[in-house]
């Protein structure tokens, strides 16, 4: 990605980074690229539309 956007969050310690993190990657695909570091979840876009959609879809709990 030429530009990258990133967008970071923090999660309340009731569920596992490692499974949020797969469950993310398998949502977004190729699209947007997904890292953790122990409580928090990285998120990393190529426009600033697409890190305000990958911001949304995290936020759903539990529903992506």
């Amino acid at each position: 990605m030429a530009e990258e956007w990133r967008v970071s969050l923090i999660l309340d310690g009731r569920g596992g980074t490692s499974h949020c993190r797969d469950l993310l990657r398998s949502r977004f695909g190729d699209d947007i690229a997904v890292s953790v570091e122990k409580a928090r979840i990285f998120l990393y876009a190529g426009s600033e539309k697409a890190a305000g959609e990958a911001e949304d879809v995290a936020s759903m709990r539990g529903d992506f």
